[in-house]
């Protein structure tokens, strides 16, 4: 068997992109996978396609104090690709992040921490194990999810950054 066995049945992926500040809508899971990169170390990343944008233009003030208009609705149009990376080198931070996203996926409000506690979080480990290994057939692909987008400046860093907040589809 040759290295290159199989390329013509390859699904030629374009890279999404990230979300920008202000945009408000759902998307659908395509794709959920667990790579190395040597910037990051290990990301959880997640593909999906924009299936609604209700999102209006914002305007944010950078960590520098300049100012940045951005149009998400123009950004992320109705059946593009985008794509959210968790680094998962602060364990401190990023289990929380994927296991807020998940519970949003199966449909949970991430305020009710007692019912998560009790239906999500006992089956999350073989769910993303899952997840990662079959990147494209799992319990999360297909699935939608609510997304709002929020231009942060990080306490610890001063950093710009963009945060997802996560809840079911309504």
């Amino acid at each position: 068997m040759g290295i290159f066995d199989g390329i013509e049945k390859a699904e030629i992926w374009v890279r999404g992109k990230y979300l920008t500040p202000g945009f408000s809508g759902d998307l659908k899971i395509k794709r959920t996978l667990a790579k190395s990169s040597q910037k990051s170390g290990v990301l959880f990343t997640v593909e999906f396609e924009v299936v609604s944008n209700e999102s209006t233009p914002r305007t944010t003030t950078w960590s520098d104090g300049s100012t940045k208009t951005f149009n998400a609705k123009e950004d992320h149009p109705i059946g593009s690709k985008v794509t959210w990376q968790q680094k998962m080198s602060d364990r401190t931070v990023a289990l929380p992040a994927v296991a807020g996203f998940v519970a949003a996926v199966s449909g949970y409000e991430l305020g009710d921490k007692n019912t998560i506690e009790r239906e999500v979080l006992p089956n999350l480990t073989k769910l993303l194990d899952h997840a990662c290994a079959n990147e494209d057939d799992n319990a999360l692909v297909g699935q939608s999810v609510h997304c709002e987008a929020e231009h942060i400046i990080t306490q610890k860093n001063k950093k710009d950054f963009t945060v997802m907040r996560w809840s079911p589809v309504s």
